[in-house]
């Protein structure tokens, strides 16, 4: 009597554990990134996909798992996991340079945002976005990537409350 006691409290839980259906491949999320959990070829494995838990990417983890199914089903699993990660429609590019040969500069990057903008803008603030191109000629740094040099040479060189108007028109521009 008392073993058969101890063997239904082993077995009755709050949580009790699921197991998938044969053929099916389960994901999971433990409030974190999705991941892949099953057993295959006497081993268990897990896939962590990298992707966070919201619907969007539940749908993504099923049909990984539909693959790696499939995978299973045809003999081409592959035990690297490398075929399974989300791939999330980026790619990598080796050589950033590759993508623009040069950094536009910054005075031409005004002129452009300036163009666009005054189309129907105040006087006032026509007459701002000129104030700001005249800064901008008078400063020696002329590329995007110098931004701390710019930011060190306006704030020497233009008074604080300018200068403040000035990093903020160009945040904007660029």
């Amino acid at each position: 009597m008392f073993s058969e006691n101890a063997s239904k409290s082993k077995n009755s839980s709050k949580h009790p554990r699921r197991r998938s259906k044969n053929g099916t491949i389960p994901f999971r999320s433990d409030h974190g990134p999705l991941r892949l959990v099953f057993s295959y070829g006497g081993k268990r494995h897990f896939i962590a996909l990298g992707l966070a838990d919201t619907p969007i990417n539940r749908v993504e983890a099923q049909k990984i798992a539909f693959q790696v199914q499939k995978d299973i089903d045809y003999g081409e699993f592959d035990p690297t996991y490398r075929k399974y990660k989300a791939q999330a429609g980026l790619s990598t590019i080796e050589d950033v340079a590759a993508l623009s040969p040069s950094t536009p500069r910054l005075k031409d990057l005004w002129r452009r945002y300036v163009e666009i903008r005054k189309v129907g803008k105040a006087p006032g603030t026509i007459r701002m976005y000129g104030w700001v191109a005249n800064h901008l000629e008078r400063c020696p740094y002329d590329s995007a990537c110098d931004a701390q040099a710019i930011f060190d040479w306006l704030t020497v060189n233009v008074p604080a409350d300018s200068a403040k108007r000035v990093l903020t028109q160009l945040n904007a521009c660029c």
